[in-house]
């Protein structure tokens, strides 16, 4: 399906902002958070059937800020600026008021807007969202972003790995995902808009909101903290929360079901617009562990101080790498960590890229003992008892992490084949027992990158 005509608007600083309309009826205006592009955002199917049938109630009207997709591109970027755009594309559609949607990082931008415009906003809808950058990350993590954000001139995937954090099931290949946000946004552009979201407080503007205000947030969202999203609710006088299963930061992912009908109910829309095949049920999860190789050695060799620091070293380097593409830690093993992923790929792209940290740290770290890690994957719909996963799909990534040689990747059949076609390589290791398991299970090794 075609994209809308684009539409170009001029701010008040003289900025040109593109955007386009979809169907009739009362204006309901998306602020996307950053990365966007108006025509490769309507390309991708989940997204058209989530807005599709709000589109038939309501006239859909998106945009690119400054400095993404189609917008200019060398604007200054600042929150005034961001509300400026906003304003421009209402003075230059010609709408009167309006209900506005806000999602992770353009949702301080809407808010902004509604407290400054009241007049004009009738309700506003903020998903997965924040109020002041702090609430986000913390120092660590806010530098290694900053720092991939950085990389994304030089080594385009560091831009992909950040994107895995809100797009975790985008379709397409790794190669795919890479090209679509060198075409949505500059490298010079990308590190400005995080360091400009983590400086952000507009603590002040939602308690300013006077509209009637929806706050959705999904309970393990991989991008911004689900205490955050309560936060914004908190703050926003008489705000609705609704928590969403899953850990997607796109509505349009995961339980499309809950978050249709969350929006239906809010503005008024009927029921039948949430499809029969909308899911409402928590989605399928892809489980890593990871196992350090001979720490039990290297406790002998180092005694417990040194080995103790060694292993805290290996923790960090883990952890930053996981979280990096989109995991989120379920539990240290005391030798390993266990992690959760929304997608397949984020999965696969963080085996291998923490087989290449190691193989970094090593190199560079040639009077210290080398760090080796196992890696075993599986993916299914495990059983869930607060934040602990277990049952069979657990079992399986364990025991093939127990079964990979050092420095090896070990995944399921079921991971190949849904990663067919994203760029991931594998060797088949045929049959082989594993522990608890009474039939055979088919091994593949993930080839590492060149």
């Amino acid at each position: 399906m075609s994209s809308p005509p684009i539409r170009f608007v001029t701010t008040a600083d003289g900025v040109t902002i593109a955007a386009c309309t979809a169907g009739a009826g009362p204006t309901l205006l998306y602020v996307r958070g950053w990365v966007s592009h108006l025509e490769l955002l309507w390309e991708e199917e989940s997204f058209r059937r989530f807005f599709e049938p709000i589109s038939r109630h309501r006239c859909l009207v998106r945009y690119d800020m400054r400095g993404n997709g189609l917008s200019d591109r060398r604007a200054e970027l600042t929150l005034d600026g961001f509300v400026a755009d906003i304003e421009a594309v209402v003075e230059g559609l010609g709408i009167d008021r309006l209900e506005l949607l806000g999602t992770t990082y353009g949702g301080p931008v809407a808010a902004t807007y509604a407290a400054r415009h009241p007049d004009r906003v009738d309700r506003l809808i903020l998903e997965g969202t924040f109020a002041r950058g702090a609430d986000v990350v913390d120092q660590s993590g806010r530098e290694r972003i900053l720092a991939l954000a950085e990389l994304f001139g030089v080594q385009p995937a560091a831009g992909a790995a950040l994107s895995y954090l809100t797009s975790p099931e985008l379709a397409g290949s790794h190669g795919e995902r890479i090209r679509r946000v060198r075409r949505s946004i500059d490298p010079g552009t990308l590190r400005s808009l995080y360091e400009l979201a983590f400086e952000l407080d507009v603590s002040q503007e939602l308690r300013s909101v006077q509209c009637p205000t929806l706050v959705l947030h999904r309970r393990r969202e991989t991008a911004i903290p689900f205490a955050a999203g309560r936060r914004v609710a908190a703050l926003v006088p008489g705000a609705e929360f609704v928590a969403l299963e899953g850990s997607a930061a796109n509505l349009w992912e995961q339980d499309t079901g809950g978050a249709l009908t969350a929006v239906a109910t809010f503005l008024g829309l009927p029921e039948s617009i949430v499809p029969a095949r909308a899911s409402r049920s928590a989605p399928p999860r892809t489980v890593v562990f990871t196992d350090l190789e001979g720490s039990t050695a290297l406790t002998s060799a180092l005694g417990d101080r040194a080995a103790q620091q060694l292993l805290h070293e290996h923790d960090a380097l883990v952890r930053n790498v996981l979280a990096a593409w989109g995991g989120r830690e379920v539990k240290h093993t005391g030798d390993g960590i266990m992690a959760s992923f929304p997608s397949v790929s984020g999965a696969l792209r963080a085996a291998s890229g923490l087989q290449l940290a190691l193989g970094e740290r090593n190199a560079g770290a040639s009077s210290m003992p080398a760090l080796t890690v196992r890696v075993g994957i599986n993916t299914g719909e495990p059983l869930e008892e607060g934040d602990d996963l277990y049952g069979t799909v657990v079992q399986l990534a364990a025991r093939l992490c127990a079964a990979a040689e050092p420095g090896q990747v070990l995944v399921s059949n079921v991971v190949r084949e849904l990663a067919a076609g994203k760029g991931f390589h594998f060797d088949d290791l045929g049959e082989g027992t594993l522990k608890g398991f009474p039939e055979p299970v088919r091994r593949y090794a993930l080839v590492p990158e060149s």
